[in-house]
């Protein structure tokens, strides 16, 4: 990453530049084994500025930010010399202002995330500027477990423009071959990732989070969060500052959940005793029906 004011340049100097040829008739190297790949951002889906193979030199590529994402893929079938690039750091030419990457991490056995964990200056930049946010979840657990990503609420804008407008889940890399899940619009399905890292892309607009008030079945946890209210009061701290545990909150629950569980005893009392009663009542009533005809027979 370059620092801050600053762009990258990459220029690709010296006395060649030999790759694995294409085999393409328009000479795109998708289908090479050698190439190098530049992307323009901090991640392998940041926006392609160019895949380049064979002994053509590229031309000089800057960055529209801070960062520039490089990828060599190669095998051992044909070898050639190589290449060799060469950065610099350059003047922001101020078209595009210069905007800090939105990473998060998370860990742990168990993490909430939710769009009021984006740092407020990268809201503030995608309202003042009209550019989309792009942020990106880390989440890393011990080796030798995996991640399950259960979405409670999910809802973009714009459903139907899922090009503009998604959520990428990623396994331990941010490459095109990593990509697991793509969501868009109001559904997301439970995703289980192969191993114990895993990246969350979310490419939005600024309208889905103008309103930062938490829904009626969440917790306000007062640090700019929210959490389902299925997690208060069940042994681990959800909320940043623990207010989810908190005595006066579990107070105020458990009471409540009690009331529900009464209620829904007395509800299936009552269904109980209306059958019996009801089973009572037939019975009676068959018997009666038994006797008026016994007694109907004996009289003839």
């Amino acid at each position: 990453a370059a620092p801050p004011g600053k762009n990258i340049k990459l220029d690709f100097r010296g006395e060649f530049f030999e790759l694995e040829p294409s085999d393409r008739w328009d000479g795109r190297c998708e289908d090479t084994n050698d190439y190098l790949e530049v992307r323009d951002g901090a991640h392998g889906y940041s926006t392609l500025r160019g895949r380049f193979c064979g002994t053509g030199f590229p031309e000089p590529i800057v960055s529209s930010d801070r960062h520039l994402w490089l990828s060599f893929k190669s095998d051992e079938n044909i070898e050639m010399r190589g290449f060799q690039g060469v950065f610099t750091f350059v003047n922001n030419s101020g078209e595009t202002p210069d905007r800090e990457a939105c990473r998060l991490e998370l860990g742990g056995i168990q993490g909430i995330i939710t769009h009021k964990q984006i740092p407020e200056e990268q809201k503030n930049f995608t309202r003042k500027h009209s550019k989309r946010l792009d942020c990106t979840w880390v989440i890393k657990v011990e080796e030798g477990y995996k991640i399950l990503l259960s979405f409670l609420t999910f809802s973009l804008e714009q459903p139907n423009e899922c090009g503009i407008n998604f959520m990428d889940v990623y396994g331990d890399k941010t490459n095109e071959q990593s990509n697991l899940r793509h969501f868009c619009g109001s559904m997301a399905e439970t995703e289980l990732t192969p191993g114990h890292l895993a990246h969350l892309r979310d490419f939005d607009g600024p309208s889905w989070f103008a309103d930062d008030k938490c829904f009626d079945t969440e917790f306000d946890c007062t640090d700019g969060t929210c959490i389902d209210k299925a997690l208060l009061c069940n042994g681990i701290h959800n909320c940043k500052f623990m207010q989810d545990e908190m005595e006066s909150e579990c107070k105020t629950t458990e009471p409540g959940t009690k009331k529900f569980a009464e209620s829904h005893i007395l509800v299936i009392m009552t269904i109980g005793c209306m059958l019996l009663g009801g089973m009572c009542f037939i019975m009676v009533f068959n018997c009666i029906r038994k006797l008026r005809n016994d007694r109907r027979e004996y009289k003839v």
